[in-house]
């Protein structure tokens, strides 16, 4: 399914370009750029986690995961599709709305799209593997709280997989500015890459690295 609605974007970019460029499509793309990448790098660690159960490496206890709570490989792909999908439809509605000039705010789409990805991974109802999804958020707390907490393997793995998603806090903070300045006016200051912000970004998931090997 994805795969079909795939091929529709392209084909439907390729014979509407004129209509994509009065949309901000440039900015609508980065948009959805900002949950494709992690949703991408779920769909590998599911691709990791069948190679470790044929060669039998325990990583339930790697990453300290109770005997009974932790993510097979189908659960894990089973997520990453409904994560997926959701962003497809995200996607192909923006398309048809170019396509058919159903406004002219259509940025609420990626907005809303990544939203509700985001209520879903906070989401505090027992459903969707809640604990795993707070495991990841719980990750992310005990990262940032990394010089006061004894590491564990599960927070390296964590923060090692953020150093190769510098383009995901790019995205991230052109998005909470895309919300404060460029969807309110139809200019898009944002897309200038903010010299002052974006170095720091870059050195945050090194950065806690570095903290973690001196911890």
């Amino acid at each position: 399914a994805i795969l079909l609605m795939g091929l529709y974007i392209i084909i439907a970019a390729a014979t509407n370009v004129d209509k994509f460029d009065r949309y901000r499509s440039e900015s609508v793309w980065v948009m959805f750029r900002l949950p494709a990448i992690p949703i991408l790098m779920l769909f590998f660690f599911g691709i990791n986690v069948v190679g470790w159960d044929k060669v039998k490496v325990n990583y339930r206890f790697i990453f300290e995961h109770r005997p009974h709570n932790y993510l097979k490989a189908t659960d894990i792909m089973l997520i990453t599709s409904f994560f997926g999908v959701i962003l497809a439809v995200g996607i192909v509605l923006f398309v048809v709305a170019v396509i058919n000039d159903w406004g002219e705010h259509l940025e609420i789409i990626p907005i809303a799209t990544v939203a509700l990805l985001g209520c879903i991974l906070f989401l505090p109802f027992n459903t969707l593997h809640r604990r795993s999804r707070f495991w990841i958020v719980l990750s992310i707390g005990r990262m940032i709280r990394t010089p006061f907490l004894h590491v564990k393997f599960g927070d390296f793995f964590f923060a090692d997989q953020l150093t190769s998603m510098v383009v995901v806090l790019y995205d991230f903070e052109y998005f909470i500015c895309f919300l404060l300045v460029d969807v309110y006016n139809d200019s898009e200051k944002c897309l200038d890459a903010n010299r002052y912000v974006r170095p720091i970004l870059a050195c945050i998931p090194s950065t806690f690295r570095l903290l973690q090997c001196l911890r």
